[in-house]
């Protein structure tokens, strides 16, 4: 499905303007959810005829905001149309409220949420590093 080099980047840049990002660059956006607790990796492969992969992050322990163990590369997803990748990443933003056909939170993230529990639990089992002088005053 080719689709319009210019159509690409007229959303690629809306995606950038209206997300809330942590970092941005030429052919990559971090979307992060309102709590910082979600991030949204978003990487642009292909311009001329739309390819873009995502992955996704999640800070499972937001207490501890020295050392903030983050789950990393879980849920990857290709893409092959920017108007369903807008879709998606507006409502894993919640930038949108898409009600019951919530791309993201209902369809996408059942998907890997029983590899992000299992990793969670091995975190959790096991004492990641603190610094002692992160409990001094």
């Amino acid at each position: 499905m080719l689709q319009e080099r210019s159509h690409v980047n007229y959303v690629w840049q809306k995606m950038r303007q209206d997300l809330p990002t942590r970092d941005v660059a030429t052919n990559y956006i971090e979307v992060v959810t309102c709590d910082y607790e979600y991030s949204m990796h978003i990487i642009l492969m292909r311009r001329h005829d739309f390819l873009a992969s995502a992955f996704f992050e999640h800070n499972f322990d937001e207490r501890n905001t020295n050392c903030r163990p983050w789950i990393k590369g879980i849920g990857r997803y290709y893409f092959c149309n920017v108007d369903y990748l807008k879709e998606v990443a507006y409502d894993f933003a919640k930038v949108e409220d898409f009600k019951d056909q919530s791309l993201f939170w209902n369809q996408l993230y059942p998907g890997f949420l029983e590899e992000e529990r299992e990793q969670v639990k091995f975190i959790k089992k096991h004492a990641y590093p603190r610094k002692s002088w992160y409990r001094k005053k």
